[in-house]
């Protein structure tokens, strides 16, 4: 449950005065924030890495020092989302928030228990994992203009849409999407 315990601890870490729901942050920018925080309290940012050579073909450990990770950060200038257009139709693609990272850690759950109940081969379970892989896809975008006054039927009228299409006319959404 990382992401609900994110939530929780990024909930109890803000400031009253200047508090924003983590859940309604992107999902990079709340390993940030957690990064973020470490970096600035631990006594240790050393951290081993162990890595395969391609020249020697042996394996080598670097000492890094993870407050140089963070250097190389760059903000991102506008908004984290784009709009694209697919077979006449707007959309709007967004990283996956808080919100929606933490129903797919549930999601995931409920795969895990299928593989314990079922096998990893399964029927259930490649369902499952189907379903999972689905609404990730789903829950990055927004269907501009979709029916509906609540967020539950815009998803719906998404869902709808995107289970319409055929093989060819979703895999070059992905593409477009990705």
């Amino acid at each position: 449950c990382e992401e609900q315990i994110t939530s929780l601890f990024l909930d109890k870490m803000q400031d009253s005065g200047t508090y924003t729901d983590p859940r309604k942050w992107t999902g990079e920018d709340r390993r940030f924030a957690l990064f973020w925080y470490y970096v600035h309290t631990a006594k240790d940012t050393v951290i081993p890495i162990t890595f395969d050579c391609p020249q020697c073909k042996e394996k080598h450990t670097v000492a890094y020092d993870l407050r140089d990770l963070e250097g190389g950060y760059q903000v991102l200038q506008g908004r984290a989302q784009r709009e694209i257009e697919h077979e006449g139709v707007q959309y709007i693609v967004r990283p996956l928030n808080g919100y929606n990272l933490e129903e797919l850690e549930l999601m995931q759950i409920g795969l895990n228990v299928a593989i314990e109940e079922h096998g990893a081969k399964s029927g259930a379970v490649r369902k499952q994992a189907s379903r999972i892989r689905f609404t990730r896809f789903m829950l990055s975008l927004e269907m501009v203009g979709a029916e509906g006054d609540n967020e539950e039927s815009k998803r719906k009228a998404l869902e709808k849409k995107l289970l319409s299409m055929t093989d060819i006319s979703f895999g070059s959404l992905v593409e477009l999407v990705e």
